[in-house]
This record gives C-alpha cells, structure tokens and sequence, in this order.
C-alpha cells in the first residue's frame, strides 16, 4: 500500500539553480541530461520539458503549446532565478519530429532539430544574458552520445 505522505530523504536546497535545460520530454534521457549538466558543475538545474524541447519556440515546428508560451516560461526562469547558462537538448528519433515530419529521413529530421536549436538559442539571447550550450543526443550502444552543437 502507497502511503498517503511521503517524505523525501533528499535535503531542500532553497537557492535556485543557475542552469536551466531545455529538452523533450521523453524520460530516457532525463538522467544522462542531468549527469551532463553535474559535468558542467550544475548540481541541480531548472528545466522545460516538452515533446520536441526547443523545437517549441518556433510556432511551425511547436503543436502542443504556442511558441510565446516557451517563451515566456523560460524567461521567467532565466530571469527570475537568475540563471547563467541554458542547455538546449536535442535528440535522435524524436517522437515530435517524427511524427511533424513524417516521410523524413533521419539525417533531415536532425538537420531540422540543429535550425529549430538555433532559433531557439536567438530568441532567448534577444532578452536575456546568459551562455547557451547546444547539444544533439544520440543513443549509441547502450549509453547517449553528447554531441556538442557550435
């Protein structure tokens, strides 16, 4: 039986984090992104989770919320828990790229997530100082592949 309270043994640290990813939601890659971020010094970061993760600040690869909606949550984030670096995540075979680009090769779904990671990094450095950090994921073998986007 599930209790109805739970207590977490995990100490609350009440300062905010200075990172905040950027990443689709699929939860497979949720741990190797937060041991990515731990490499770059970031113990515990804030974070946008959606299908399709940067894809969304742009309205015409974005369907599940409108790209002002992005916008205004990671603004709020940058802005008010005063973080200092952004990481936008990508990733090989994405569901949302998918099933937007149907028929697609796999390199041209890619080609299309490193524009929609572009756009995304011009549209938050246009209101906020901050380094952001492009990445492409990619399962190879039995562990992700970070692929560091200039």
């Amino acid at each position: 039986m599930i209790p109805a309270h739970f207590k977490s043994s995990v100490e609350f640290d009440s300062r905010h984090p200075e990172a905040l990813a950027i990443y689709c939601s699929d939860g497979r890659f949720a741990d190797s992104i937060e041991q990515l971020l731990q490499q770059h010094g970031f113990h515990f970061h804030d974070t946008i989770n959606l299908p399709g993760g940067p894809g969304i600040f742009d309205s015409l690869t974005g369907t599940y919320v409108s790209a002002e909606v992005m916008r205004g949550c990671s603004n709020f984030l940058i802005q008010g828990h005063k973080i200092k670096s952004v990481f936008l995540l990508a990733h090989a075979g994405c569901g949302h790229y998918v099933q937007k680009y149907p028929g697609e090769s796999a390199e041209k779904i890619r080609e299309i997530q490193l524009k929609d990671m572009e756009y995304a990094r011009k549209i938050i450095l246009q209101t906020n100082t901050v380094e952001v950090r492009k990445y492409y994921v990619t399962p190879v073998d039995k562990h992700l592949v970070f692929e560091l986007i200039p």
